[in-house]
């Protein structure tokens, strides 16, 4: 079952997709009406937009109070980028699940992915 509260596969996009990403400041200051409002938590929902969450947001989102979000925040190590978008570890190849691979392994993933490991260097690079 799903509802307004499910985490949308928005928030777990790399900084250089191109879904647009609407502030919880401006979400809360805008004088947008119910229908303009709707339509973007729709946009939220179908991960069509990201929501850079303000600590209220993030509250009420989670059901907990904003002193324990902004005591949690100083406890969470950075791994995020300026924008607050999720990003892998420093070195995701050096993985648990990479290290367990013996040399021939190595070669055959590479082999295997080699086409779309290719592409996405040559997108993060342009």
């Amino acid at each position: 079952m799903t509802d307004l509260f499910t985490v949308s596969s928005a928030v777990f996009q790399s900084p250089t997709s191109s879904v647009p990403i609407v502030g919880g400041h401006s979400i809360a200051k805008a004088q947008w009406g119910p229908h303009k409002r709707a339509r973007l938590a729709a946009q939220w929902k179908t991960g069509t937009i990201n929501v850079k969450p303000t600590v209220k947001l993030a509250s009420e989102v989670f059901r907990v109070s904003e002193q324990l979000i902004r005591q949690a925040i100083a406890e969470v190590p950075r791994c995020a980028v300026p924008n607050g978008t999720p990003v892998m570890p420093v070195n995701p190849v050096e993985s648990i699940w990479w290290t367990g691979l013996t040399e021939p392994q190595h070669d055959e993933f590479v082999r295997a992915h080699f086409d779309s490991i290719w592409a996405s260097v040559e997108r993060l690079t342009r």
